[in-house]
């Protein structure tokens, strides 16, 4: 594996431990196949999580004439929270982005949650069973690493 591959790596790692912290099921990209989800004695979910990472992106302001592998580049995430009813999708959601706001990845800058949106998971014929919202995040990593 790369050097570009053992920063990022490890600062996506770092981040997921972190999300896990809060004890619920936290999801790298979106639940594994074969994986259920946890269900209550009335058959109801329980309220889950998912990250989803992008990147690298080249940070415009701070290029060097050390080249790219030296530069600092931007990494995505894409915090995703799941449940049942609005009511508890207010409350998982807040609970994470509370654990995440002013986190520093492995060899990375501060953790920025900015932006995100709602959504819902039903059909004309089904009153919606899945809450969902979700939330951009972006942090500063060295691409060769500390």
């Amino acid at each position: 594996m790369s050097l570009l591959g053992q920063s990022i790596a490890a600062s996506e790692n770092s981040t997921l431990v972190q999300a896990r912290l809060l004890g619920r099921d936290v999801y790298d990209t979106e639940e594994p196949e074969g994986i259920e989800v946890t269900v209550n004695k009335f058959g109801v979910f329980a309220a889950y999580h998912s990250l989803a990472f992008g990147g690298p992106i080249r940070s415009a302001k701070d290029k060097s004439f050390n080249g790219a592998a030296k530069d600092p580049v931007f990494m995505t995430v894409v915090i995703g929270s799941y449940a049942p009813t609005t009511e508890l999708l207010r409350t998982v959601h807040a609970e994470m982005l509370d654990q995440l706001t002013g986190f520093y990845p492995t060899d990375s800058g501060e953790l920025d949650l900015s932006g995100g949106f709602n959504l819902s998971f039903a059909s004309n014929n089904v009153r919606p069973t899945v809450y969902g919202r979700v939330t951009f995040g972006t942090y500063m990593t060295n691409i060769k690493g500390a």
